[in-house]
């Protein structure tokens, strides 16, 4: 734990703060209403990109930016519906969208639906780890290893 303290301690001294501006910004946003663990997979994204272990990927911004993420977003459905994945919601930590996989629709997707309850489980990623999974970078496993990706109930 104190690794990963003194770890964290350098990485912000010795880094921009406009890289984490943003990030900072929306953890502490009384508007979002982020699951736990939301904030950590998202400093361990922008972590391994500088490291050069995630590849940095264009994203797309404003309609563009929706479709990008719907077709990412279809295709890791499908890949979730073929290992068995049970219902789950999903939420992008860099642009806060909350969406609802049901596998009994057939691996459906709906977007901008919160969770229920606070037992539901959640699957929190970023767009660039998206990419990397559904680009077949990266599997969900080895992104769950990274902590770039996170399983947790909410």
């Amino acid at each position: 734990m104190k690794k990963l303290t003194i770890g964290l301690l350098s990485l912000l001294l010795f880094q921009p703060i406009s890289v984490y501006a943003c990030l900072l910004h929306a953890a502490f946003s009384k508007d979002i209403d982020q699951p736990p663990g939301a904030l950590w997979v998202q400093i361990q994204t922008q972590v391994l990109m500088q490291e050069g272990k995630l590849s940095p990927t264009r994203l797309l911004e404003s309609d563009a930016g929706f479709r990008q993420v719907h077709w990412w977003l279809t295709l890791l459905s499908k890949e979730l519906y073929d290992t068995g994945q049970e219902d789950t919601y999903l939420y992008l930590v860099d642009i806060g969208l909350w969406v609802k996989y049901q596998r009994s629709g057939g691996g459906k997707l709906e977007y901008e639906v919160f969770p229920d309850t606070n037992n539901e489980s959640v699957i929190i990623l970023a767009r660039q780890t998206l990419h990397a999974i559904v680009s077949e970078q990266m599997t969900l496993a080895k992104a769950l290893d990274m902590e770039v990706v996170a399983n947790t109930e909410r």
